[in-house]
């Protein structure tokens, strides 16, 4: 996913996200330095109903910093 519309360092904002919403992303970074500074990995092995938490608490995130 890339998050320049949110930041410019994805290491940055992966530690804020879990911080403050307790949902866990990784930068593109970690798996590939080709990667944009923008890029975030995001894991899709939970069951459904928690990804739609974590979707909910990711869009809460958001919201409370525009």
């Amino acid at each position: 996913v890339d998050a320049h519309k949110f930041t410019h360092d994805a290491q940055e904002f992966c530690r804020a996200l879990i911080r403050e919403s307790g949902v866990a992303v990784t930068p593109g970074i970690d798996f590939s330095a080709s990667l944009p500074p923008t890029c975030l990995l995001i894991a899709y092995t939970q069951p459904i109903a928690r990804l739609h938490e974590a979707v909910q608490r990711i869009a809460t995130y958001l919201d409370a910093r525009v």
